[in-house]
């Protein structure tokens, strides 16, 4: 009688473990932050002729290659001027006189123009590499204009902003 009562006893507590049972767990939410990378680079142009050998103005000269670099999904680039005449006219002022040589410029990627109005922002642009993207910046000037320009130096400066959307 004993042992029937040792083995009631046993299967009693036996048959409690699995309502004493703890059963938990927990969850860790992790987060991760990637620093936000956005900046325009362009060197300064060297000085150039802006008229040929004919007297006459050169009909483009590449000016920059300025790179972007951004890990921002959507992203814009504008340009601007200190001397631009219109939205789509800029100008190169002589140093010490109010005299202004007339161009239009254009902000390409390859051959594709992305820009080429003042204060107009780009399409929409995407996450660069880590090296960033290139672009290449032009001026474009009025090769049949027969004006003969004063001598000096002519300059302007060209402002490329970028934002993101």
């Amino acid at each position: 009688m004993k042992k029937v009562i040792i083995l009631v006893l046993l299967a009693i507590v036996v048959g409690l473990f699995p309502a004493f049972a703890v059963n938990d767990s927990s969850s860790l939410t992790v987060k991760a932050l990637v620093s936000p990378i956005f900046s325009v680079n362009m060197t300064e142009p060297d000085t150039f002729n802006i008229v040929g050998e004919n007297s006459k103005l050169i009909p483009s000269k590449q000016i920059g290659s300025p790179v972007i670099v951004s890990n921002y999904n959507s992203w814009r680039i504008s340009v601007d001027s200190s001397y631009n005449e219109t939205s789509n006219v800029g100008r190169l002022k002589l140093d010490d006189a109010e005299t202004y040589i007339p161009y239009t410029f254009a902000l390409k990627d390859g051959d594709t123009t992305v820009v080429s109005s003042f204060q107009t922002a780009s399409p929409a642009q995407s996450i660069t590499t880590k090296d960033g993207k290139e672009f290449g910046l032009y001026f474009y000037f009025d090769s049949d204009d027969n004006t003969l320009w004063p001598q000096g130096i002519y300059r302007d400066t060209v402002i490329l902003a970028i934002s993101t959307d």
